[in-house]
C-alpha cells in the first residue's frame, strides 16, 4: 500500500488521474470539518461527499467520479 497521506500541507491539490486537482484530507475528521466549513460559507450539502479515495487513498470532499467511487 501506498503512503495515505503523501504531503505535508492538508488540503494539497491530488494527482491521481480521477481526483486529479481535488483537495485531499489526511483524516476523515479533517475532511468532515472542511465539509462543516463549505457548508456554513453557503456550498449546498448535497454535492460535498466526503470519501476515501481507491486511488491515491486520501479523503476527499466533494462529488466521487471515476475509480475512486466505492463499489
Amino acid at each position: 500500500m501506498g503512503n495515505r497521506f503523501h504531503s505535508r500541507n492538508p488540503g494539497a491539490r491530488s494527482h491521481g488521474k480521477s481526483c486529479k486537482g481535488k483537495k485531499r484530507y489526511p483524516t476523515r475528521e479533517y475532511a468532515l470539518g472542511v465539509r462543516r466549513y463549505r457548508i456554513s460559507r453557503g456550498a449546498w450539502a448535497g454535492t460535498l461527499h466526503v470519501y476515501v479515495c481507491r486511488f491515491c487513498e486520501s479523503w476527499h470532499v466533494g462529488n466521487r467520479t471515476g475509480s475512486s467511487q466505492s463499489k
